[in-house]
């Protein structure tokens, strides 16, 4: 039973240290949880949607981890970023917990 639980903790901390990397976004945008668009009017650069999807070390309800993922998907892209505005949409709720599926769309501007 020791075994098992020193397991589950060592797997939680390795969880917590990936949440918000590079390869944890990418997953993410891979998933579908994270999609980036065009912008729509000439005021910003893309439109940034994030599902406020909730795992160990990430919560997409928390706007500091919102701003994390943008700078992660820009770091390459952008020599600096800035976030002009920021709306959220519920789309529905979660099965089994019954909370609301938001999707936070955040307009970003790309100074290169």
């Amino acid at each position: 039973m020791k075994k098992i639980l020193f397991l589950m903790i060592c797997c939680g901390f390795v969880l917590v240290s990936c949440a918000g990397t590079p390869t944890h976004i990418g997953t993410m945008t891979a998933q579908g949880k994270i999609k980036v668009d065009t912008a729509d009017d000439n005021s910003y650069d893309y439109k940034v949607s994030i599902l406020n999807y909730v795992e160990i070390g990430w919560d997409g309800n928390k706007k500091e981890d919102r701003l994390k993922a943008v700078d992660v998907i820009f770091k390459d892209k952008c020599k600096s970023i800035e976030v002009i505005g920021e709306d959220s949409i519920q789309t529905g709720k979660y099965f089994l917990s019954g909370d609301p599926t938001i999707t936070y769309i955040l307009k970003v501007k790309c100074n290169k």
